[in-house]
């Protein structure tokens, strides 16, 4: 596995250098030479399926397979008595107040039919 040091984390080409752990008012840029590396992260917003009672639920994230993998261990309150969940569908966002908006938007429609849209519309 590589290192946060290590993993490119957005499709600009440059690096960052932020441990995705840390709180966003502790992150500090990276300093290499004279330049300061700095990357825009992609935030996401997805929903799950829950495989026990078809229920779904709907969040937002910067890491994706984390964030569906704490789920799925019983990391989430919200989440944790229905395991096992399924990524049904995501979209990708370019900032956390987009995300935040999106799912917002997303969770006053709340209906089964608008899940369905949106999971048929993504597989076309």
């Amino acid at each position: 596995m590589t290192s946060w040091l290590e993993r490119p984390d957005c499709k600009s080409g440059r690096l960052s250098l932020q441990g995705p752990s840390l709180p966003p008012k502790l992150r500090k840029p990276a300093h290499i030479g004279q330049a300061s590396l700095f990357c825009e992260m992609n935030y996401f917003v997805y929903i799950l399926q829950s495989e026990w009672d078809g229920s779904y639920y709907i969040g937002h994230t910067n890491n994706l397979e984390e964030r569906v993998s704490r789920h799925n261990r019983g990391r989430s309150q919200y989440t944790k008595a229905k395991i096992p969940w399924k990524l049904i569908y995501h979209e990708v966002l370019d900032s956390k107040s987009e995300a935040m908006r999106r799912e917002h938007e997303m969770k006053r429609k709340k209906s089964r039919e608008y899940i369905g849209q949106l999971v048929r519309a993504s597989r076309l």
